[in-house]
């Protein structure tokens, strides 16, 4: 059974996958549960993480 990558080994292949982006902070905000279920559909819709949904909705909000 292959193992899972420890918490150091997770950044690292998260934020590699990010290089692409400026300087990333961490940000965490309460969501009701309707706006949960919002972004999962917009995540699974698109295929990609809820951060990553996040990232695009925000980038389209501020273009």
């Amino acid at each position: 059974m292959p193992t899972l990558p420890d918490r150091a080994q997770a950044r690292e292949l998260t934020s590699s996958k990010h290089q692409h982006h400026a300087a990333m902070q961490f940000v965490a905000v309460r969501l009701t549960v309707d706006e949960v279920a919002a972004l999962d559909a917009i995540a699974g819709r698109d295929s990609v993480s809820r951060s990553e949904a996040i990232r695009r909705e925000l980038a389209h909000v501020a273009a």
